[in-house]
């Protein structure tokens, strides 16, 4: 037992005399920051080789970096203090000049290094210089929004002008002009295919009430059912037949400006795709508050503020599963490349992503409160915008609604076109084809988000059951472990009361051997 003692304090005592103390630093440098440029080789001789090369170039910092290219990953320089250097570093880095590199390299486990110094202040110029740093940061990113406008401003004034004139539809006999606007330059009803009709009536010469106009050409399907006033129309329906758009809204060409809701339907093979688009365009400044949503995307939402040049985009990906975020929010340029600050927050995150984007690359920074404020404020007004689009749609529906109790009459023909062509509106036979397959595609889209839904449930619970199983795992080890502990303890007091047993005995037997005529002392050693 003694021995065993004895063997544990010598392994302890040259444990502690093997142990290196720990590095500390020479004096106080926690007042001070420093620059630096940290370069890193596998080998001594190439340390001592480019410190040789530092020592004899005319500009050291020049020529380090070329070296780390050369050598290792090139360093931009980062800002360290004796907060988050070691001593090891420290204690030859905070003595050197400006400029300067290390004379010797310095080792730990990744390799060799060789630092070089570029600046050293104190906190309290560091602090300084961030301040001003940031600041050039937030007038630089502000400037992208400024810049932005001013390339708008002018790309409005470049804009073609917006003419008017008047048309005769085809199928009137008597003065009946209909309404033309179009952009300087795009005539379009000049050309030789072009016609167009009125199904409305006339009134001093002009095109009146409730109607439809019809144009045909070469390139040209489109229909529209619009109320004339006093010769200006107000649209509030219109479909382009070759490209499945349709416009449910109100169309105001008295100040060219558009509220309502757009429905795209795209068809390849057995495929439908289906796009919404509601909010308001602004005519005189040229900008648009849009609401983008298809059945098809998941519960994904993108709100977007328009300019020529530039827009702010938010998409709202909180009730889609497939996508790990909750929202981004972004500036993007004219090609739609994200180019300006941005917010974004992650579903699994409780803090916000803040920076920006420069040519879709990301780079972090923290912006101040109002940019969250300014996002929330784009974010109301196209939210106020959409319902106003949804709105004009239904107030749309509501003229399409008396328009069609006019004209679906069986008694109503038209002998200026193909009949069944004119009363196609009439018949909801294409839309219920469409709907049909949107309800398959919807249906299909739903199993699979139901399987991926199950599928994931069935991993959480295996991933549950597992965290339960690897429970019972080591509650059972530490229950092996203290019933092992316990048989030690037993094992442990066994050997005691042996020991204490032959220790009583071999008193006795010393007792029993000692003469009676004396008192003899039995002393343990």
């Amino acid at each position: 037992m003694k021995k065993n003692i004895f063997i544990a304090i010598i392994i302890a005592l040259v444990f502690s005399a093997c142990q290196q103390p720990t590095p500390t630093y020479n004096k106080d440098y926690s007042n001070e920051k420093f620059f630096i440029r940290d370069l890193i080789v596998p080998q001594e001789y190439q340390a001592n080789e480019i410190i040789k090369q530092l020592n004899n170039s005319n500009n050291k910092l020049l020529t380090f970096i070329e070296l780390s290219k050369q050598y290792s990953t090139p360093s931009n320089g980062f800002w360290i203090d004796s907060n988050n250097i070691a001593p090891i570093f420290g204690n030859v880095l905070f003595e050197m000049n400006e400029g300067s590199a290390t004379q010797k390299p310095i080792r730990n486990d990744k390799g060799y290094h060789i630092i070089f110094l570029e600046k050293k202040i104190t906190k309290q110029q560091f602090r300084q210089l961030q301040a001003e740093y940031n600041q050039k940061e937030l007038d630089r990113i502000a400037s992208y929004e400024s810049n932005y406008l001013k390339e708008h401003n002018k790309l409005v004034k470049k804009l073609p002008k917006h003419l008017e004139t008047y048309v005769q539809p085809y199928n009137k006999k008597e003065s009946c002009k209909i309404w033309m606007g179009y952009p300087e330059g795009n005539a379009y009803f000049e050309e030789d295919s072009y016609k167009i009709a009125w199904d409305g009536k006339c009134k001093n010469g002009y095109a009146s009430g409730l109607g439809r106009e019809i144009e045909s050409a070469d390139m040209k399907d489109k229909w529209g059912i619009a109320i004339y006033k006093k010769g200006k129309p107000t649209y509030y329906i219109t479909k382009n037949n070759l490209y499945n758009v349709l416009f449910e809204g109100i169309q105001d060409v008295k100040n060219d400006d558009e509220i309502g809701v757009y429905t795209t339907i795209k068809q390849k093979s057995d495929d439908i795709d289906i796009r919404v688009i509601a909010g308001v365009y602004d005519g005189k400044n040229h900008i648009s508050y849009k609401n983008y949503t298809s059945p098809f995307w998941n519960g994904t939402y993108t709100y977007s503020k328009e300019y020529l040049n530039f827009g702010y985009g938010y998409t709202d990906h909180t009730q889609n599963d497939m996508v790990p975020m909750d929202f981004e929010f972004r500036m993007q340029n004219e090609k739609g490349v994200n180019n300006g600050w941005a917010i974004a927050k992650q579903k699994k995150s409780t803090s916000l992503i803040i920076g920006e984007f420069i040519n879709g690359k990301f780079k972090p920074f923290k912006l101040p409160q109002s940019y969250n404020d300014k996002a929330d404020s784009i974010l109301r007004e196209i939210k106020e915008a959409s319902q106003k689009g949804y709105a004009a749609q239904e107030e749309a529906q509501k003229v399409k609604k008396q328009y069609l109790k006019r004209v679906c009459k069986k008694s109503v023909k038209v002998d200026w076109m193909d009949n069944d062509d004119y009363k196609n509106i009439c018949s909801p036979k294409q839309e219920i084809a469409l709907m049909k397959k949107v309800n398959a595609k919807l249906q299909k889209i739903s199993e699979e988000k139901i399987a991926r839904l199950e599928k994931q449930r069935y991993a959480e619970q295996q991933q549950k059951e597992e965290q339960h199983r690897q429970e019972i795992l080591r509650l059972e080890r530490e229950r092996l472990a203290e019933i092992n502990r316990h048989n030690a303890r037993i094992e442990a007091q066994e050997d005691s009361r042996q020991f204490q047993q032959s220790l009583d005995s071999l008193n006795k037997q010393i007792r029993d051997m000692t003469p009676k005529t004396y008192n003899v002392n039995v002393f343990h050693y």
